[in-house]
């Protein structure tokens, strides 16, 4: 098979110089800096004549830069849609281009030429924004004109060093020939990154987030939760008991507990529990938009409005609708029960952890989590990309929040103006978790359990999201308003305070999974049975079929 491919190779190399110098600028169509990259590696071994792989990359980098201006001048936005070119040129990209077009005129081209990866969303700028064809190609041109020399001499000159350092391979063309166009692909990149100060922002940030643990994947900060549990699990003679915790939950809020549910539980006619209404997955778009109609009206609620999946995690698949529109859009998702809320419009949203031991009359919180929600400030000079890239929090979110802005990223806000970045009061969406401990108050356990009342010694172990008008009206315990209700699985997230360190939040999270598993075993004493094991793995699969669909991070 080797030898037939070789074969193959060869007798292209074969074809006359006509046929070469064609097939070479069709291949640049595909990729104009692998194209340049292999022809100069080929005329650096002599298989390929310096003049073919000058000419051919020349002539298909040219004719390429033609069609694009010319698809942008015709077409504009609607090539954009494509399917084909929908993952080449993001919304962001192109405003971007547009931005830097806009700025500097006939410049861009000459510079994207040497930077790869910006090529295409400018050149179909320029049709789009109406450059004129003849100055248009003629910075092509010209830029054409320094480019491919530069990077054929070039890949020629590293193929050749790849050969001698290859040894034994420099013959053999299958293996050098992907190897040598790799590294130099790689060189390129890391040219355009030295060059592009917004990469290396990026870069740096990605690398600094990677560094504090808070950041760390869940399942690597949860390994030795799970070595602990499982030791709990032999001490305490059953895995199942964190899932007999919470008996008016189903699961004990483990996982695949319905929130319209357990806020039911706790009386959505209570002032303090938001109005809410949950659509049903067969519902067709039509009815959903009809029962909400109803309801706002019966409600009395005006826009905004939350909607998230009845069943979700750390923030999936939240939304805060503005208008109409947007709620239809909300509700056009299939497949699953969709959750609309009353926006609870309180300044200070906080996590409060609950321990009630079975069996007794006294509840206490343990824990309080202050939240705060992501946001810049504008200085009338610099976007919001920039903002973000520089702010000393935000940076380390600098992809979900770019990703979330869109083409949005690019608008420069006024001095002062203070632009938020997230919706969700979640870790997993770019809200930072501050220990408020220090607030706990017995007028707060009171309003807790006044809270959770209806659940009476049913709920035992997991944490509750409110609302509040104050921290003197969270610590006096009025005031409150109940966001969502959160069973065995919900963390003491005060342990993601950046300030605290990670042997403590260990600590504070294997407390809570000693407790879930010792509270488990004394309801069972009480009579609660463990729910089966089929349930736990139906509801389990549930989840992470609709998680695939809103990963925490939307």
């Amino acid at each position: 098979m080797e030898e037939f491919l070789e074969q193959v190779g060869r007798s292209l190399l074969d074809q006359p110089e006509v046929v070469k110098v064609l097939l070479l600028a069709l291949t640049t169509f595909l990729s104009e800096d692998l194209t340049c990259v292999a022809a100069g590696i080929l005329a650096g071994r002599g298989d390929l004549a310096w003049s073919t792989a000058l000419i051919g990359c020349y002539i298909g980098i040219i004719v390429g830069d033609g069609l694009l201006w010319v698809l942008g001048r015709t077409l504009g936005r609607k090539v954009l849609q494509l399917r084909l070119l929908r993952g080449l040129v993001t919304p962001m990209k192109l405003r971007i281009a547009e931005e830097w077009f806009n700025r500097n005129g006939l410049l861009v081209v000459l510079i994207s030429r040497f930077l790869p990866g910006s090529r295409f969303p400018t050149y179909i700028c320029a049709g789009m924004l109406g450059t004129k064809a003849r100055g248009f190609l003629t910075v092509a041109i010209l830029a054409g004109a320094f480019w491919t020399p530069a990077l054929v001499w070039l890949s020629s000159r590293f193929g050749m060093f790849l050969g001698r350092l290859f040894g034994q391979l420099e013959e053999n063309l299958l293996l050098t020939l992907p190897i040598s166009i790799l590294l130099i692909v790689l060189l390129l990149k890391l040219i355009a990154f030295l060059i592009s100060k917004r990469e290396r922002k990026l870069t740096l940030a990605r690398w600094k987030r990677r560094l504090r643990w808070e950041f760390w994947p869940v399942s690597l900060f949860q390994l030795p939760v799970l070595m602990y549990a499982a030791w709990q699990a032999i001490r305490w003679k059953g895995l199942r008991h964190p899932l007999t915790t919470n008996p008016a939950i189903e699961l004990s809020g483990f996982v695949g507990e319905s929130k319209y549910a357990i806020l039911q539980s706790l009386g959505l006619e209570r002032r303090e529990i938001p109005a809410s209404l949950l659509l049903k997955a067969d519902q067709t778009i039509y009815e959903k938009g009809q029962l909400a109609g109803r309801w706002l009206k019966k409600q009395g609620l005006q826009f905004p409005l939350i909607v998230k999946p009845d069943v979700a995690q750390r923030g999936s698949g939240l939304r805060k609708v503005q208008s109409q529109k947007e709620l239809e859009q909300a509700l056009a998702k299939p497949g699953f029960p969709i959750l609309v809320q009353e926006y609870l419009d309180l300044p200070i949203e906080c996590g409060l952890s609950w321990e009630r031991e079975p069996g007794s009359d006294q509840g206490r919180v343990t824990g309080i989590t202050l939240k705060e929600f992501p946001a810049v400030t504008g200085d009338g000079r610099r976007t919001l990309e920039e903002l973000v890239l520089a702010h000393p929090r935000q940076r380390f979110w600098a992809d979900l929040f770019l990703q979330r802005l869109g083409a949005g990223a690019l608008e420069i806000p006024e001095a002062g103006q203070v632009v938020s970045l997230a919706q969700a009061g979640n870790h997993a969406q770019g809200t930072t978790f501050r220990d408020g401990s220090h607030l706990c108050t017995p007028e707060l356990d009171a309003a807790v359990a006044a809270l959770l009342e209806p659940l009476q010694q049913d709920f035992s172990l997991g944490r509750l999201d409110v609302r509040a008008p104050s921290l003197e009206a969270l610590q006096a315990g009025e005031g409150l308003r109940v966001i969502e209700l959160n069973g065995v699985t919900g963390e003491p997230t005060h342990i993601y305070d950046p300030d605290r360190g990670l042997w403590k939040a260990w600590r504070t999270s294997l407390r809570h999974w000693r407790q879930a598993f010792r509270f488990g075993a004394l309801q069972r004493k009480l009579g609660h049975r463990p729910p089966p094991y089929r349930l736990f793995f139906q509801k389990t699969l549930q989840t992470w079929k609709q998680l695939r669909r809103h990963p925490p991070a939307d």
